[in-house]
């Protein structure tokens, strides 16, 4: 390929927009890393535990985000539905964790 078709269609810059929201979205959960230790000694939890959970999530996330990747794009004429679906999951969830009864 010519010099000139590179430069013309410039660097795929997708790598790096993907890399900036995965590192803000990571950096939101530094602050769960830093005190949960604290939290974890406070209930009497061993942190062993607290990882074996963290790591049971992770591998949720391994299989969660390709499915939810595969559902984003044959969904594509219907994105309103899959946000209007997301954001109900999303109140759902904040309201199983707030409204919840303490020591359940």
């Amino acid at each position: 390929m010519p010099e000139a078709a590179v430069l013309a269609a410039g660097p795929d810059r997708t790598g790096a927009r993907v890399a900036l929201v995965a590192g803000f979205l990571a950096s939101a959960g530094l602050p769960l890393y830093i005190h949960l230790p604290g939290f974890a000694a406070e209930l009497g939890l061993p942190l062993a535990t607290i990882g074996a959970l963290l790591l049971a999530i992770r591998v949720f996330d391994c299989v969660q985000d390709p499915a939810l990747g595969l559902l984003a794009e044959r969904w594509r004429d219907r994105r309103g539905m899959l946000a209007a679906l997301s954001l109900a999951a999303l109140g759902l969830g904040m309201a199983a964790i707030f409204l919840g009864q303490p020591g359940l």
